[in-house]
């Protein structure tokens, strides 16, 4: 017997949710709408982003505090159903996401 994952928004099965999740940074965070997270991690798998970290909207209170994130993706529809604090946790749970480092190739000719 088949257990259906029901969304509580009207955007869902629109696609947005898988396009967030192939386009996320290698290791990111993903925050999902609520903290059921069957559907999501099961999602993950089908796409093969098994790198991915679910979690519920709740991680931002605490859940990233001396952490060091190569990225966070919030869920297209989540945010609408975040409290006050959650909304405001997500600026500084972004600050915690490393810049991938790049590196200047010498062109030799100046000096």
């Amino acid at each position: 017997m088949s257990t259906q994952h029901t969304l509580p928004n009207a955007d869902r099965q629109t696609g947005r949710t898988t396009s967030q999740m192939k386009s996320a940074p290698h290791n990111a965070v993903f925050v999902w709408i609520t903290h059921d997270l069957h559907y999501p991690k099961r999602l993950c798998q089908e796409l093969g982003r098994n790198d991915l970290k679910i979690v519920g909207p709740g991680w931002l209170e605490n859940g990233w505090r001396g952490m060091e994130l190569s990225g966070l993706v919030i869920d297209h529809a989540a945010v609408d159903h975040m409290t006050p604090h959650q909304r405001r946790s997500i600026f500084e749970a972004r600050a915690r996401v490393r810049q991938p480092m790049t590196i200047a190739k010498a062109t030799g000719g100046e000096q």
